[in-house]
């Protein structure tokens, strides 16, 4: 992960924690739990959410922080694993945060083959949240 990326990173949780008023205890935030083989090499995931991208390392537990305003509302995730820069498995799942609260959930990546498309979502420049690999 190179610095800017760092940085920009602390920024949104920066912003997340002052918006929040710092109190951890209502943080409105997600407990990704990420199935899939380690013998796939996985290096980056890159996360789409809300109209917003952001990555983190490969884990097979992810936290993700996000506006309280998205508690409510169902919120759909994708998560692309990549190799080396080339995106090589994929997995979505639909969840609806809780204001203040964790809310966990589940994602199974699955192989792309060679012919399967990827469309990507349509998201914004602008960071919306923070996700973490744990």
């Amino acid at each position: 992960m190179h610095m800017p990326h760092i940085a920009r990173l602390f920024g949104v949780w920066a912003a997340l924690m002052l918006g929040l008023g710092c109190a951890a205890e209502s943080t409105t935030s997600l407990q990704i739990t990420v199935i899939y083989e380690d013998s796939w090499k996985l290096d980056v995931f890159e996360m789409d959410a809300g109209g917003g991208q952001e990555q983190t390392s490969a884990a097979h537990a992810l936290t993700v922080l996000i506006p309280d305003s998205w508690a409510g509302t169902p919120l759909k995730l994708n998560l692309s694993g990549l190799r080396g820069g080339a995106r090589y498995a994929h997995g979505a799942t639909t969840i609806t945060p809780q204001l203040g609260q964790t809310v966990s959930a589940q994602i199974t990546l699955t192989l792309l083959s060679c012919a399967e498309p990827w469309e990507r979502p349509n998201v914004t420049s602008a960071p919306l949240f923070v996700v973490m690999a744990m």
